[in-house]
Parts: structure tokens; sequence; C-alpha cells
């Protein structure tokens, strides 16, 4: 049970299924959290794998075995 203001109410009652509707958002509220959640964290990575990228072009980053990318010791960049 919900309390409306005059305005909600006014919104509500023209619509086919309110109480579904808002049922049915509370059901997924939670699944949309999380999905933000996931997009922010995949964001990041793709923020960090683009920051990667630009370094191995630049040079900044070079591969090593059993390592893998690291920072580029030498003062001079491979052509």
């Amino acid at each position: 049970m919900i309390t409306l203001c005059p305005t909600s109410y006014e919104i509500a009652s023209k619509r086919s299924n309110f109480s579904k509707e808002i049922r049915k958002y509370l059901m997924n509220a939670e699944t949309i959290d999380n999905l933000r959640e996931e997009i922010e964290y995949l964001e990041k990575e793709l923020q960090a794998r683009e920051e990667l990228i630009d370094d191995i072009i630049d040079g900044k980053k070079v591969w090593v075995e059993n390592k893998g990318w690291v920072k580029n010791m030498y003062d001079e960049v491979k052509e």
C-alpha cells in the first residue's frame, strides 16, 4: 500500500495498470543496480586497457616473458 500525492495520483490514474508497473519496477530495481555496478566496472577495465595500449604504442611498456607488460626501463624506445 502506498500513498500518492494529488499530482502522482492523477498520473497513476491515467495508466492502464499502475500497480503492475510499480511491482515490475521494484522487482527489477536490484537487477538494475547490479547492472550499473557491472557497467562501472567494465568502464574502468576498458579505460585501463586503453591506457595500456597507449603505453605499448608509445613504447612505455614492453612484454617480458612470464611477467606480462611492464614499464620500459630503457631511455630509448626501439623503433
